[in-house]
């Protein structure tokens, strides 16, 4: 059987751009201004509103009596909880999806396929593909484009 990877987005935004944004699938949104998230999923959002905001993990697990119903958010690792007989973890923590380095040097010896590296130096963009264990160059400065060959035309 095929392994099933479903990609959660995160947005933040205040309750009057709520509206503007499109109903995307997988799509966590944290506003602001209402303390509130909704999340899109199977083309509906939903609106939550019993959030606890903790400072640290250590916070969490010192609850000797969790509410089912509530969501428990942590400062600390941006990561959103929930207690339903046992801790469910909601969402992963953040990633960075744009990583700035002087060089390629600069990269981590290990790369994140959700995330674009910039090698300042050379103005060149990369992507890490897990498959192969190595960057790729997928955007350069157009100063070093010498030819354009446009095939037989």
């Amino acid at each position: 059987m095929a392994e099933m990877k479903e990609i959660l987005s995160v947005v933040i935004t205040n309750g009057s751009k709520l509206h503007e944004l499109p109903v995307k699938h997988s799509q966590l949104i944290f506003i602001k201004d209402t303390k509130t998230i909704a999340l899109d999923y199977n083309g509906i959002r939903t609106t939550y509103s019993n959030i606890v905001t903790l400072q640290t993990e250590q916070e969490r697990l010192a609850i000797l009596a969790p509410v089912c119903g509530l969501f428990y958010f942590i400062l600390e690792t941006s990561c959103l909880w929930a207690y339903e007989d046992k801790w469910n973890q909601i969402t992963s923590p953040p990633h960075d999806v744009i990583f700035k380095g002087g060089a390629t040097n600069d990269f981590p010896p290990v790369g994140n396929e959700l995330c674009l590296y910039v090698a300042e130096s050379e103005n060149k963009l990369y992507r890490w593909d897990d498959t192969t264990i190595k960057y790729y160059c997928v955007g350069s400065d157009y100063n070093d484009i010498k030819i354009i060959n446009g095939g037989g035309a």
